[in-house]
């Protein structure tokens, strides 16, 4: 098989990567991809742009692609999959089930109907959300969140009015949205859940940690994702059964009922609350996608052969089947520019990077590029390395050791992934 893959970053790198631990795939065409990912070999990328429907259509055909996956959420809210899957097999939900992420106010009625634990909330115009920030009793937190797509920065955790203003102002100027979400505010651990789905039926893939902010400690602005690791130590047994089947579960059967059944990947934003010893899961949001950099220790970590299941999901025939993982744990630290991720900083697009020359860790490539033959960094989160280790502390251990040998000016990262004394944060 040949199958494609859609996006640029890490986290299609890392599909394309597990893409090719199959037997039945000879090789991955990823769009646009980037320069750092044909480092594996048996990736080829191809530089035109995925939101143009109509140079995809003439790329599938001469390429005769037997798969596509589709990895960011802008193409499923465009309807890249309404457009495709009469012609092509591709992974992915309709833009209307895709709603479970692009409409946080459409999500919460799908959780209502079918009564999935949420935080309670209520969706605010721009001036209701500056009444609401006016009465609020700071320094209570006030939860404020886009109702849209925001690329992963449109949630505020605000302690001072000021800092409510601001996000006000973030979320109805620069985002230009029309409404928000204001939420409860919920503690706990977070973590990231995976479900590869196909109208009811679904195949639970496991489920991480993400670090949102810049900072160690969890200071600093909002990013894309700093870094992971799974699995996460708050998931037993029971509260894995739960997640499926109070969780999972029931928002597929509802979705179906509306007549949206959803196919793809389900990306469970969970808050972990509750006594350690019976805790339970309540949802934060919804992805229609698979989380970066989420998916880069979540893959590694997958024995299972998933080639065969995507095809069988994006063909509306899945068989749930229980997924088998390796021993151990696995870590991701990510990279990133000088200035990312660009709140009042010029992100620094361009300086060369000198890479690990014999790392112990998988590289998954989010914006190298490869000029005057020099690595070159082209963007704000530049690559993720990720290791595996008997122990957690083991897996930190590998992967910052290799990340002491990555040279680039003014890189930006955290030395705190996995770091037991970080697991802890509150809905971001």
């Amino acid at each position: 098989m040949k199958i494609g893959v859609l996006g640029s970053g890490g986290r299609e790198h890392a599909i394309a990567w597990k893409i090719l631990q199959s037997p039945m795939c000879s090789e991955v065409v990823v769009v646009p991809g980037n320069d750092g990912m044909t480092i594996t070999q048996g990736i080829r990328t191809v530089s035109i742009d995925p939101s143009d429907f109509d140079a995809l259509e003439n790329l599938f055909k001469t390429e005769q692609l037997d798969l596509i996956v589709v990895g960011p959420e802008v193409l499923l809210d465009k309807g890249i999959v309404d457009r495709f899957e009469s012609k092509i097999p591709i992974l992915g939900p309709s833009a209307a089930a895709a709603q479970m992420e692009s409409s946080k106010a459409f999500a919460k009625s799908i959780m209502k109907e079918a009564n999935v634990p949420t935080a309670q909330y209520k969706v605010c115009s721009s001036k209701d959300t500056l009444s609401f920030i006016e009465q609020h009793p700071f320094p209570q937190t006030l939860v404020l969140k886009a109702d849209g797509l925001a690329a992963g920065k449109g949630v505020f955790l605000c302690t001072t009015k000021k800092e409510a203003l601001e996000a006000h102002q973030y979320l109805f100027s620069k985002l230009n949205i029309n409404t928000v979400l204001i939420e409860e505010y919920m503690e706990g651990w977070e973590v990231s859940a995976f479900a590869l789905c196909s109208g009811t039926d679904f195949v639970y893939l496991g489920a991480a940690c993400d670090y949102k902010r810049l900072q160690d400690g969890d200071l600093g602005p909002n990013t894309g994702g700093m870094g992971a690791y799974t699995p996460p130590s708050q998931i037993t047994p029971k509260l894995e059964h739960q997640i499926q089947d109070h969780i999972f579960d029931p928002v597929l059967k509802e979705l179906a009922r509306r007549g949206t059944p959803y196919k793809g990947i389900l990306y469970a934003g969970l808050m972990i609350t509750g006594p350690s010893k019976d805790p339970t899961a309540k949802v934060v949001e919804f992805n229609a996608r698979f989380g970066d950099p989420e998916t880069q220790v979540l893959l590694p970590s997958i024995t299972t052969d998933l080639v065969p299941l995507f095809l069988s999901a994006a063909q509306g025939s899945l068989t749930p089947i229980e997924i088998e993982h390796k021993n151990g744990h696995f870590v991701e630290v990510v990279i990133a520019s000088e200035g990312y991720p660009g709140l009042g900083e010029i992100v620094q697009k361009g300086r060369i990077i000198q890479l690990p020359t014999d790392p112990k860790s998988l590289l998954f490539s989010a914006a190298l590029q490869m000029k005057d033959e020099k690595w070159t960094a082209n963007g704000g989160r530049v690559l993720g390395l990720t290791a595996q280790g008997l122990t957690l502390s083991e897996a930190r251990e590998a992967v910052y050791s290799d990340v002491s040998n990555v040279s680039l000016k003014g890189a930006r990262y955290r030395t705190d992934i996995g770091a037991m004394d970080n697991e802890k944060s509150n809905v971001e």
